[in-house]
């Protein structure tokens, strides 16, 4: 079943993880740390971590990595990218291995 926003906001309990890139150094082959963090309605419940290249290339795998190897990974009802990092991650390539539909962090706002 896909979860779609209006089915998502009937849950008691909503889960999910909001991805956001790090400053970053403007050096040439410098990484980028990523940070995802678990919220359940609003409530902080954990943080996940990893590194992509400056480049971007490789944060779509990198975000999928430390989403589905979590013990979160089960439990979650969306991912939520920001726009600077969504420029740099492929949200189809995201949600279809995770299967969870994913928003971006501006265009939620109409709904709340």
């Amino acid at each position: 079943m896909t979860r779609t926003i209006e089915a998502i906001k009937k849950l008691k309990r909503l889960r999910v993880i909001g991805f956001d890139g790090a400053p970053f150094s403007k050096q040439r082959g410098s990484p980028v740390n990523i940070t995802g963090i678990v919220c359940s309605n609003t409530r902080f419940e954990g943080m996940l971590y990893n590194e992509v290249r400056k480049d971007g290339t490789d944060a779509t795998h990198k975000s999928i990595e430390a989403t589905t190897n979590s013990k979160f990974h089960s439990q979650l009802h969306a991912v939520i990218l920001d726009s600077a990092l969504k420029k740099r991650v492929c949200a189809c390539h995201v949600t279809k291995p995770m299967h969870i539909p994913y928003y971006s962090s501006h265009l939620l706002w109409q709904y709340y």
